[in-house]
């Protein structure tokens, strides 16, 4: 059986556990809770991070976008990768979604930082960043198709995740369409049993 090891609150392995309800492999792969801060951190894993995941060979895989192709393929019919298609517009939504967790989770980390250890410098270029995605995240998201795939689940867990982290970015105000997507998206099976906190 496969092991992945995850924290409940990290976007990037909610992704991955969202793939694996997608495609009905829960008896296939363990769901570890697993610190990469502790002590006992990801066993056997070299880079000691999440999400993990330990093939039934033995192997570590680690990285989210990795790891949803592999999960995606090993039934040799992969159905939610963006990267079959020739929608430029897909491939973009996915970049953007982990642009904005690659600048989320950072600031997140750097905000539990005593306040005279932190970069106010780089916290406000992060947000602006974020801002700035978000807004490109809500025109791709009215101009693409609006197939259930990759970049589907990728926004999905960056926007739920901005909400549970940074609620100061209010960002449902600014871009209400986008807001009452991902009021529909949440109720998919997959992501209710995938929640933050």
């Amino acid at each position: 059986m496969m092991q992945l090891h995850y924290t409940p609150t990290s976007p990037y392995a909610r992704k991955v556990r969202v793939v694996i309800r997608e495609k009905g492999l829960g008896d296939r792969v363990e769901e570890v809770v697993s610190s990469p801060l502790s002590d006992e951190g990801v066993p056997g894993h070299p880079l000691n991070k999440v999400p993990a995941l330990r093939t039934e060979h033995g192997d570590w895989l680690f990285d989210s976008p990795l790891l949803c192709a592999y999960l995606d393929a090993l039934d040799g019919k992969p159905s939610l990768s963006v990267h079959s298609t020739s929608s430029v517009s897909r491939w973009l939504a996915e970049s953007l979604a982990d642009g904005v967790l690659d600048r989320a989770v950072p600031h997140v980390l750097e905000s539990r930082r005593p306040e005279r250890e932190q970069s106010s410098y780089w916290q406000t270029r992060r947000l602006a960043a974020i801002a700035r995605a978000l807004q490109e995240m809500a025109r791709v998201l009215n101009d693409a198709p609006s197939a259930f795939d990759i970049a589907s689940i990728s926004f999905v867990c960056t926007l739920a995740y901005v909400d549970f982290r940074l609620p100061q970015l209010a960002w449902k105000a600014a871009h209400p369409a986008m807001a009452d997507w991902l009021a529909e998206q949440v109720e998919r099976p997959s992501f209710a049993a995938t929640h933050y906190g």
